[in-house]
């Protein structure tokens, strides 16, 4: 970039070079001189950071199906999240149900690795039977955003079965051999 006259207040850059050419991601070095009459009168150096990929990651629940109440023997779900990337600045996981509602919302700064679910809404209820959905929110430094999600079941209903069950005596005996 290079401006004659009065030196604007900001200088925003668009990432492109002087070729007309988007710059890759990486650590650049920006300076800013003041020149009179070809003479630098003051200069400064910038680091800059492009960073246009989001923090890619995947999401994983464990079980896939459990029963979140108090009666129920697997009481939380386990969710794992695998992000490919270190400079995580904030996350936000959704437990969302079938229609797209958020029942529950948690959220940090850093980089997430695991989280343990006990199954209750925002208004610390067991959640309802159906299908749900874990949905992950990383943001990175820049600014970049990426989502990752997983879907399971909650499922309180106890099943039964009748079984009919027929005992019958066998007795196995000797063979007799006359004599």
């Amino acid at each position: 970039m290079n401006y004659i006259g009065r030196m604007p207040d900001v200088l925003e850059w668009n990432g492109i070079n002087l070729n007309e050419i988007e710059v890759s991601d990486g650590d650049y070095t920006a300076a800013v001189r003041v020149k009179k009459d070809g003479v630098v009168l003051w200069e400064r150096t910038l680091p800059v950071v492009v960073d246009t990929k989001p923090p890619v990651s995947e999401i994983a629940a464990d079980p896939k199906v459990f029963a979140a109440s108090p009666a129920s023997t697997v009481k939380e779900m386990n969710i794992r999240i695998y992000p490919q990337a270190d400079d995580i600045r904030r996350w936000i996981l959704y437990i969302q149900d079938d229609r797209g509602n958020t029942i529950r919302r948690f959220s940090g700064e850093g980089i997430p690795k695991s989280f343990v679910w006990n199954g209750k809404d925002a208004m610390d209820n067991f959640a309802k039977d159906g299908r749900y959905r874990i949905v992950v929110s990383l943001e990175d430094f820049a600014g970049n955003v990426y989502e990752a999600s997983d879907t399971f079941a909650i499922d309180t209903r106890v099943m039964s079965f009748e079984a009919d069950v027929e005992l019958s005596l066998i007795h196995i005996s000797e063979p007799t051999r006359p004599y």
